[in-house]
């Protein structure tokens, strides 16, 4: 019966493969995997890294501060002319969820 890898294994069989100076051939027996898998697993690591390269946004951040509050200010200027504003120190979960919401 074939044995199940996760999507991290595959991706660090095929670091240590890139790494390995090895051919495919050569480092399939050596694994124990199937040529075919090796080749299938690089190129869905390579479709999943061209997907998330594609989704980037480019954007400028600031930080600024207040000078007669000491408040610091970190705020993000997005290429659709809209600026996020935060206080420093605020909830990294709850940012990272906007942002989330903001790429639907």
């Amino acid at each position: 019966m074939p044995r199940y890898y996760s999507p991290e294994e595959k991706k660090s069989i095929i670091e240590e493969f890139k790494h390995s100076g090895l051919s495919k051939a050569k480092f399939s027996r050596l694994k124990n995997i199937g040529e075919s898998s090796l080749y299938k697993w690089s190129k869905e690591i390579e479709q999943s890294l061209t997907v998330e390269e594609d989704n980037f946004i480019p954007m400028q951040i600031n930080i600024t501060e207040n000078n007669a509050t000491n408040d610091k200010t970190f705020s993000l200027n997005l290429p659709n002319n809209m600026i996020l504003e935060f206080p420093c120190g605020f909830d990294i979960d709850y940012f990272s969820r906007l942002l989330q919401g903001l790429m639907k």
